[in-house]
């Protein structure tokens, strides 16, 4: 894959989005973000030179993309002596203290006839570098007792993990991710909305096509697409 690496950009999706010669296999890399952007248009704190901040052109046609990247990422982060697991539907989490904190979120989006995949993995941040309100759900790979890694080392890793990845026969690729998933057999709030107050449940699987069934107390169960509503883990 080509890796391009900036100083600085809004966010690494728009970049992309400007740029409609960037090809299949096309990586952005950005020091730091002004408007990092994750899934359901959240915010994406991205100080300089303390994350990896990446955005990948892939085929359009490819399939089950952000389990491919949870996988991708959750190995790219073993191979710096961090242990992750992935909470449906894409973000790598590591548990401590009895709560899950957020290391990495991964968004994908179809723009321009193109798949655009972003990748943010927080690397050197210390408990005082992410804002108060995130302190006590974020982590970094130094929090977590990783090894040194440069931005651009991490994202060299995820990529060639990526590639990996995109590899993997379906059974394989539902095989390791659904061994890692955190989400399966807690109790969640299913949102459909930022605003919706949600309603509790247990996971109590994942489809073969990456969606999660949940049992409400009242006995109704209900499978919840990635496109459809979002999971808060109780």
């Amino acid at each position: 894959m080509r890796l391009i690496h900036l100083d600085e950009v809004d966010s690494t999706q728009n970049y992309i989005k400007l740029h409609p010669e960037f090809g299949d296999g096309t990586a952005v890399l950005a020091s730091s973000q002004t408007a990092g952007r994750g899934r359901l248009g959240r915010s994406f704190a991205s100080p300089k030179n303390l994350g990896m901040y990446l955005s990948v052109v892939l085929p359009p046609n490819t399939q089950n993309i952000t389990p491919i990247a949870a996988v991708a990422g959750r190995r790219a982060l073993a191979r710096v002596g961090v242990d992750c697991g992935i909470k449906w539907v894409n973000d790598l989490v590591v548990e401590r203290g009895g709560a899950f904190r957020k290391l990495c979120g991964i968004l994908a989006e179809l723009s321009g006839g193109r798949l655009i995949l972003g990748v943010g993995i927080d690397i050197g941040q210390r408990e005082s570098d992410f804002p108060p309100e995130l302190r006590s759900i974020c982590t970094s790979v130094a929090l977590e007792g990783g090894r040194t890694v440069t931005p651009r080392e991490m994202a060299e890793i995820f990529l060639d993990e990526l590639g990996r990845a995109l590899a993997l026969d379906e059974d394989a690729l539902y095989d390791e991710y659904s061994a890692r998933c955190v989400t399966i057999g807690r109790a969640v709030e299913v949102k459909r909305v930022p605003s919706d107050p949600g309603r509790t449940a247990v996971a109590v699987a994942l489809t073969r096509d990456f969606a999660v069934e949940v049992a409400y107390p009242d006995g109704e169960r209900e499978v919840v697409f990635s496109g459809e509503a979002s999971l808060r883990l109780g």
